[in-house]
Parts: C-alpha cells; structure tokens; sequence
C-alpha cells in the first residue's frame, strides 16, 4: 500500500474509530511513527492547502500531510469530532460555530468578479441590475444603461464552486437564469465572454485570466481592487479560514502559523488570493 493510500486508510480509521468511541493503538507500524495532519474541507481552497502543505513539509522530517476536499460544513464537523487536524472553510463562522473549541485563521480573501466584453459600454452595474440580470429577469442591455441588444447570459456549470457563491450571495439562494450558457471551465468562460460584445458572465479571483478582451464591471460603484476587497467594500468577497481545535501549539498550529507568515501569504499572492498579512 502506497503512502497516500495508507494515510488516506489511517483517516478513514480514525473517523470511524471518533465516531464510536474507539481509541487506536498505532502500533508495530514504522509508519504510524510519523506525524500526521489531516487537512479537509472547501475545494476552493485545496490547491492552496497543497502548495502550503508542500512548502511545509519541505523543511520537516517524519511528517505527512493529506490534504483533501468535502465542504466547509462537513470539514468543521470532522473537525470537532477529531477525525481531522485543520478544516479549510471559505465563509465566516456561523454564531453556532464559532466556539471556545475552534479557533479560526484566516489566511486569504478571494472575489468574484462580474466581467463584459471589452467593447461594452456598460462598466458599473448595481446590486440589483446584477440581480436581475443573473435570474434572466432582465433580457436587453438598454434596460441597464447599454445598447439595444440582447443580454448574453455566461454561467458556469452545476457543481462550480463560483457558481454556488454567486447563487448563494448574490441572488440570495435563488438559481441563475435558465437561459444561460453554460461554461465547465473558468478558461472557457473567459473566452466566450472575450468573444461576445453582448455577454455577462463571472470569474474568481483566483482564475484572473490574462490577454483576454472583457472587462470587470464595478458593483455599486466599487471596483474589486486589492484595497477594496480587504476592506470589505467590494461586496463579493470570500473570506478563507484554517480552523483548528483551539490549541495554541502542536503540528496544526505551527501549519496555521506558516500559512500567516510572508512565505505562506507569498504563496497565498502566487495562486491569485489576496494575502491577509
């Protein structure tokens, strides 16, 4: 059995184990021998988790890492119950959640950004024409302050991590618009937008797209800027936490550390999140 596979077995053992009461004696394993962090959560953030998970390790000795994906929610669940070391969460804590025995980091802030085509003369919308236009209740860009023309609706698919924050934050729960495009990638969705002087659709922070022909448009008057989006005045904006049991020391605190210090934000700057610190 290969490392992966074995640590992978190991958390499945330790949740089972958690979840009945059960304590495991690691023993007459050289293996067990080594520290283990079990990293899980939102799937925005495992690319990060990997790359600081990486530069972690490649100064330590006798320890693995296994970084996986499963949700916000479900990752503070394991966490609590103690199958996993650090939950990966991409939203502020619910009251409920936020309690004397986690303890939240954050380590990065993230964006969506509504992009047109780079010949659109619409380059600041509201809230609310956002709104609309995404629930398909607005169907020509002349009812927006644009041309006589139809409006070109580009979604990503069902699945998409940006899609269910669009969902969620900026129609309320509401689904997008039956009559859009939809793209599987964020590169897809840049081109098609690139292409189309009439379409509207969205991208992460974290998928910026270079020598493309589209535009981001101001929500509300504010640009998602570096400043802004720190500041919380860009309203699209998604806060990214490590959460631990609240314990100051130990390999999960001493991860967290590194992922708040000027090597893991140069990390968090090289994949696209904006640093915290």
């Amino acid at each position: 059995m290969n490392r992966r596979r074995w640590l992978l077995a190991a958390a499945a053992a330790m949740a089972a184990a958690n979840a009945h009461g059960i304590s495991l004696p690691w023993r007459m394993s050289a293996k067990a021998k080594r520290k283990v962090l079990l990293i899980a959560g939102t799937s925005l953030m495992q690319k990060l988790n990997q790359a600081l998970a990486q530069e972690f390790l490649s100064h330590r000795r006798n320890i693995d890492i296994v970084v996986e994906k499963g949700g916000s929610l479900p990752a503070l669940i394991a966490l609590k119950r103690g199958a996993i070391d650090i939950a990966a969460v991409d939203r502020d804590l619910a009251v409920d959640e936020d309690d004397l025995r986690t303890r939240a980091c954050l380590v990065a802030r993230g964006s969506v950004g509504f992009v047109v085509n780079s010949q659109s003369p619409v380059k600041a919308l509201s809230n609310s024409q956002l709104r609309a236009l995404f629930l398909g209740r607005v169907g020509n860009w002349k009812q927006v302050g644009g041309p006589d023309a139809p409006v070109h609706l580009i979604s990503r698919t069902s699945g998409s991590k940006t899609r269910a924050f669009v969902e969620d934050v900026v129609l309320a729960g509401e689904d997008i618009g039956s009559t859009a495009w939809e793209a599987a990638t964020a590169g897809e969705m840049a081109e098609r937008v690139a292409a189309d002087p009439y379409a509207i659709g969205y991208l992460a922070l974290q998928d910026k797209q270079d020598a493309m022909k589209f535009s981001y448009v101001a929500v509300d008057g504010v640009e998602a800027t570096t400043a802004t989006i720190l500041s919380g005045r860009y309203p699209y904006t998604q806060s990214l936490y490590l959460v631990t049991q609240a314990i100051k020391e130990g390999l999960a605190a001493e991860f967290v550390a590194f992922a708040q210090s000027r090597a893991g934000q140069d990390i968090v700057r090289r994949l696209n999140f904006i640093p915290v610190r």
